[in-house]
């Protein structure tokens, strides 16, 4: 009993280490037979970061305060792993989480509208809100992208459920590996980040989900880890793509020429661009909420590793709403925090 009993104990801890729900089986966890790829150049990609090598950021006060409790679930659901939370224009907040239904629905007060998505997702990664409040999931069990309306009927799925691979409009193959995230362009375009142990890749689509055309990108170091977590596009049209395990921002035009790289002292785990037009990160197992300029230079911080308020098991994702409010997806802690302004 007493071996069982550590080697239980070793699984847990590997689990909590690369971001892995270990109550979940296996085969689930993988999307289908091909799974994750283990040794590809996407790394293992599990979890917020590589716990041994984390970082507190050092810099001046963010200038938010976070809110105690700011959604209210009714008694039959709970939060479970918090992959990712968006806000549409009437201020209704959107957790996406990994457990059924996989979205969870508030409105402007964190009061519980309705739960959808049953039987979309496996394993949930992003959520992002376009400009007609149409709502994109990002699956990285599944290796799929899906487009919601409003009311959350699907309008588009890309890749096929389960299988991973390589997306080739002439043969027809049209299949993800790993989505991570969803941006969006001109003209409906949108453009997909894939990575997390599958192959890192940006794959452009246009409104139709026609591939235009994809990149892939070179790790740090030959055989260094990478992880395409996240993207975001500036005003200029420029693609941000969050290499995680590589502490860096990778810049790439629309044909996927890289512009600059930046190097950041911490994990890129959500990017999003704040409404005063700078950039705000969430530093996954580092647990912090960072804002920076466009050269990678530290302007506020707040947050650390923990369980309380202002603290993370894993700060995921993260969004801004109408209000200037910002909320962040904790993974580990199963939890939303939303922070505030405060009053200057």
């Amino acid at each position: 009993m007493k071996i069982q009993a550590t080697a239980l104990a070793l699984v847990l801890a590997t689990a909590v280490a690369f971001g892995q729900d270990a109550t979940q089986p296996e085969p689930a966890r993988r999307g289908g037979a091909a799974g994750r790829g283990a040794g590809r150049a996407g790394g293992r990609g599990g979890g917020g970061g590589n716990r041994e090598n984390l970082k507190h950021v050092a810099g001046p006060e963010l200038g938010y305060t976070a809110v105690e409790n700011p959604l209210h679930l009714p008694a039959n659901i709970k939060f479970a792993a918090v992959a990712d939370v968006a806000v549409n224009s009437k201020d209704h907040v959107f957790v996406f989480h990994r457990a059924t239904p996989p979205v969870l629905e508030f409105d402007g007060n964190g009061t519980f509208i309705r739960g959808f998505g049953d039987g979309l997702t496996s394993r949930p990664h992003a959520i992002r809100i376009d400009s007609a409040d149409n709502v994109w999931l990002t699956d990285v069990d599944t290796h799929q992208v899906i487009k919601m309306d409003p009311q959350g009927k699907v309008l588009m799925t890309l890749g096929t459920q389960g299988k991973n691979g390589t997306w080739d409009e002439a043969s027809g193959t049209k299949l993800l590996d790993q989505p991570t995230d969803v941006a969006f362009g001109a003209n409906g375009e949108f453009y997909v980040s894939q990575g997390h142990g599958g192959v890192p890749r940006i794959l452009r689509f246009d409104k139709t989900g026609k591939l235009i055309t994809s990149w892939g990108a070179s790790p740090a170091q030959p055989g260094g880890p990478m992880n395409l977590h996240t993207i975001v596009i500036d005003k200029a049209g420029l693609i941000w793509a969050g290499d995680r395990e590589a502490r860096r921002m990778l810049v790439f035009n629309n044909t996927g020429q890289l512009q600059k790289t930046l190097p950041t002292e911490h994990y890129v785990s959500g990017l999003v661009i704040g409404p005063d037009g700078l950039l705000y990160v969430s530093t996954g197992y580092e647990g912090q909420l960072v804002k920076e300029d466009w050269n990678a230079h530290i302007l506020g911080v707040t947050g650390g590793p923990g369980t309380g308020l202002n603290q993370y098991g894993e700060a995921h994702h993260l969004s801004f709403g109408p209000k200037r409010e910002i909320y962040v997806a904790d993974t580990n802690g199963s939890n939303v925090q939303k922070y505030v302004e405060r009053a200057r």
